[in-house]
């Protein structure tokens, strides 16, 4: 009947909901609510599997993980969310759940599990910018804009320091690439000036010789 009959602290801490406000009370209400702040469910991933054991998949949004791993031949189902606070952070949500069966093939039991992944989904978050962004810098590049610079920076703190060398040694490329093109430039202007000395010295000879002529 959706009612809440345990509840870890591990849970407790990750939706800051106390036991006080889900033992005992309607799981739709009180985990439900909380884990699916966004609004797109009014059970929870449990709730679902219940209802559907051998077919949540087919049933509803989830998705059947178990030929992912070895789990024997159990059947485990996942599905994910966003979970917001009132202050606005993000707590990104995988939910894992496994129903049990006795030997007629019954239902008995679904266990569920709740894990916050807001590190993975703030790294991958982070490595797709970088990866814009050094691309972005790149096609720049190629376009002809050498004073381009990759912007990318780590708020996170997730991203590994082997990563982001890579943005300081594009840059660094770029940088040298730029004073290569000034050197080429300056090189080119003074073999213009020289080419144009010459082209008048030519001259110069050309009226001498129409002179001793």
């Amino acid at each position: 009947d959706h009612t809440v009959l345990a509840y870890n602290e591990a849970t407790c801490d990750q939706l800051s909901i106390g036991p006080e406000e889900a033992i005992g009370e309607d799981c739709r209400e009180s985990i439900a609510a909380a884990t699916y702040s966004d609004g797109r469910r009014h059970h929870t991933l449990a709730d679902r599997v219940v209802q559907h054991p051998r077919t949540a998949h087919e049933e509803h949004d989830v998705e059947r993980i178990d030929d992912r791993y070895e789990f024997g031949d159990r059947i485990v189902y996942e599905d994910r969310s966003v979970m917001q606070a009132s202050d606005g952070t993000e707590t990104h949500i995988v939910f894992e759940a496994m129903p049990f069966f006795d030997d007629g093939g019954d239902l008995v039991a679904v266990l569920e599990l709740v894990e916050d992944r807001s590190v993975e989904a703030r790294r991958e978050a982070s490595m797709t910018d970088l990866v814009e962004d050094v691309c972005t810098t790149l096609e720049a590049l190629a376009d002809g804009d050498f004073s381009a610079r990759a912007e990318f920076e780590d708020n996170n703190d997730v991203v590994e320091d082997e990563l982001l060398r890579i943005v300081r040694q594009v840059n660094d490329m770029i940088g040298e690439f730029e004073g290569l093109i000034e050197q080429v430039s300056e090189q080119t202007a003074t073999l213009a000036d020289s080419v144009a000395a010459a082209a008048d010295a030519a001259d110069n000879i050309d009226r001498q010789a129409a002179e001793q002529n």
